[in-house]
């Protein structure tokens, strides 16, 4: 064993010195006591057909109701054992494991059916159609999810149960679920929003004591305004002449007030101003409370688009929530930290993230802290919600127009998250600037991309070239899990680019469980439906088009076998060697790699150690594509004219001259294969 298999509910009955906390052996003796009850006695033993766990609140498993072949029924039980006792298998709960224990009985009535063995099962493809259907339901990416956790550990459990073959199976059966899938969104509309996202962040970032010294004077001013007049006079901008001698003023308007603060070029960028009879354009007071929320909002959205979560995780968040930590293969990883919306606690409500996701937790920090401080002494908050302010915190300023909601709602309830629904729409409200609508509209080039990934996208409504691209939440958390495993339908190096800065830890934690730690289980579902549907296809891709993939040698080292698997079907045998890193494919600016594990030159960056650009020969393991070929030649002509301006003798110069001969190499073979 790899791992120390102990117990993993947090109880006072089972405690180390309980004979029950760790097996003796794995599989453990029939006679080994699995569950006590409260005076620490065995309520089962291993050996029984029904374990009782009623001293923690669940009735247990009764493995004798469903009439397995005592092979299959044996191999169940050290599959739930091990689920119990596994430190990243383990759910939380013990009531947690019974929809692993749904999802393997059902295997195993299948395998009955059919004679054979549930160690047995991935040597008989032809019965993977059957399993599909006994576990065909409508949490059927969770099912995935836990199978695929199992295939981790097969080494350690003792047996394998679900294949690749298998898996991939039951992720089309996910995917075919839903009526229409949440949709991909094109990598040029995701950038877009993504970068318009990052600037109202950077903007604010870097304004942030400016306006916070705004803020409090305005804060001042009001509070001491409403001491000393009626309600209606607060305002120091407003009513000037009247009780002139007591209130606050400020000589000038708001917009003045802005200028001399130096934010009426942020405030103009990012809003629209209101329009006034007899005064003409300009902005209000709560102009102020509307750019706050806007810059919240958008800093949530941001962390949505790079962390995997549900919309209500996203809002739970509270200001502590991001962590760096240490990892013995990758270095720094950084994580947030929150609440699951789960139901079952089978998961810590922790995602692995970017670094970048910090800048927009520090924006919701500041903006949370600067609204916590003008509440009244008198308000009655717990110490957390004090000293650890949720992201979303709501608008408290006395100019805000809901002002007076929010603050009696916290009075009564404590509510501190706003109630808002967090979406585009709020970003993109009348009166905001965020996106400009001629970007957004869908371009023949986003059709085809958002297609094939979601062939029934035409069924929304919106959906249409020409009209704007409709953004949801619900959008990114597919657009990010494709992206990660760079899907083939992804050709364009702006996301190579972009994502594989983004997304490598991610990816590596949620796709081979380098972490020890247990992340959240829906965003590894939603990954692995995605990985399974990629790096396979990719292959039968590459092999299946000949005339647009072209090899330069003709030959690739060890290509041919994966040719022979594909044609003959031997996809369960491929995917052993795609996982075991045999057999590799990844995308290049000239088109494919079919290097098994990683290369140290990339392609992506530079491609002179690919196409003979440094003097040496083409790259035995390049595939050059052959629609690539306008793409490469504008970068052509951009290096040719940065060459241009550059000393002869630089190294830049040195290593552009090195990438334009390799892309002339890489048209010379594309011309000869014609």
């Amino acid at each position: 064993m790899k791992v120390s298999l102990q117990f993993m509910e947090p109880t006072t009955l089972v405690t180390p010195e309980s004979p029950s906390y760790r097996p003796p052996s794995f599989p453990p003796p029939n006679d080994w006591p699995v569950s006590v009850d409260r005076k620490g006695h065995a309520l089962s033993v291993y050996g029984d057909d029904y374990w009782d766990f009623s001293a923690l609140g669940y009735y247990g498993f009764n493995f004798g109701q469903h009439h397995l072949s005592s092979e299959n029924l044996s191999l169940i039980k050290q599959a739930t054992v091990f689920i119990m006792y596994h430190p990243r298998l383990f759910p939380g709960r013990v009531k947690s494991c019974r929809s692993y224990f749904d999802a393997l009985v059902k295997i195993g009535r299948v395998c009955d059916r059919h004679r054979i063995k549930i160690c047995d099962l991935h040597k008989f493809p032809r019965i993977f159609p059957y399993i599909v259907k006994a576990l065909k339901h409508a949490r059927i990416k969770d099912t995935i999810s836990q199978l695929y956790k199992l295939k981790l550990y097969e080494s350690e459990l003792g047996f394998c149960i679900a294949s690749d073959g298998l898996l991939k199976l039951l992720s089309k059966e996910a995917q075919e679920y839903a009526v229409v899938q949440h949709p991909y969104i094109p990598q040029r509309l995701w950038n877009y929003q993504v970068e318009r996202l990052n600037e109202v962040i950077s903007d604010f970032l870097k304004n942030q004591d400016t306006i916070e010294k705004a803020f409090n004077w305005m804060h001042r001013s009001y509070s001491h305004n409403l001491k000393v007049g009626p309600a209606k006079y607060q305002s120091p901008f407003t009513s000037r002449r009247l009780h002139r001698n007591r209130r606050v003023l400020y000589d000038g308007s708001f917009d003045e007030f802005l200028h001399a603060y130096g934010l009426f070029g942020l405030f103009e960028r990012w809003l629209e101003p209101e329009h006034k009879p007899d005064f003409g354009y300009m902005y209000s007071t709560q102009a102020f409370s509307k750019y706050l929320t806007f810059v919240r909002d958008a800093s949530v959205l941001y962390i949505l688009n790079f962390s995997m979560q549900r919309k209500q995780e996203a809002i739970s968040l509270r200001s502590d929530c991001f962590h760096v930590e240490r990892d013995k293969y990758l270095g720094e990883v950084c994580f947030l930290f929150g609440e699951t919306t789960k139901t079952d606690e089978d998961s810590d409500a922790r995602w692995v993230v970017p670094n970048t996701v910090k800048k927009a937790v520090d924006a919701c920090t500041r903006i949370a802290r600067l609204r916590l401080s003008v509440l009244p002494d008198n308000f009655d908050l717990s110490k957390e919600d004090n000293e650890n302010p949720h992201l979303m915190f709501p608008s408290t300023e006395l100019w805000s127009s809901n002002s007076s909601k929010v603050r009696t709602s916290l009075m009564r309830h404590g509510a501190l998250v706003s109630k808002q629904t967090l979406e585009y729409e709020s970003v993109t409200r009348r009166g905001l600037k965020l996106f400009d609508s001629n970007v957004l509209q869908i371009t023949e080039d986003d059709a085809r991309i958002a297609l094939s990934l979601t062939p029934n996208l035409y069924e929304r409504k919106w959906f249409k070239v020409g009209k704007p691209w409709s953004y949801s939440s619900h959008q990114l958390r597919r657009t990010l899990a494709v992206n990660m495993f760079a899907s083939n339908e992804i050709s364009v190096s702006s996301i190579q680019h972009q994502m594989k800065h983004f997304s490598r830890n991610m990816t590596l934690y949620y796709g081979r469980h380098y972490t020890k730690l247990r992340l959240n289980s829906v965003a590894e579902a939603a990954l692995i439906l995605e990985s399974y549907n990629s790096v396979y296809q990719r292959l039968v891709d590459v092999i299946d088009d000949e005339i647009s993939n072209v090899k330069p040698h003709g030959k690739i080292p060890g290509f041919d076998q994966v040719i022979n698997l594909v044609d003959a079907g031997e996809e369960m045998k491929l995917m052993k060697l795609v996982r075991s890193g045999q057999v590799g494919v990844r995308r290049t600016l000239l088109g494919f790699c079919m290097k098994a594990g990683a290369c140290e030159y990339g392609g992506i960056e530079s491609i002179s150690k690919c196409a003979k650009g440094d003097g040496g020969g083409i790259c035995a393991d390049a595939i050059f594509e052959e629609k690539n070929k306008d793409k490469l030649l504008r970068l052509r002509a951009s290096h040719q004219n940065e060459l241009e301006k550059l000393p002869t003798t630089s190294l830049r110069a040195g290593a552009l001259k090195q990438e334009i001969h390799a892309i002339e190499v890489y048209l010379d073979v594309i011309k000869r294969n014609r």
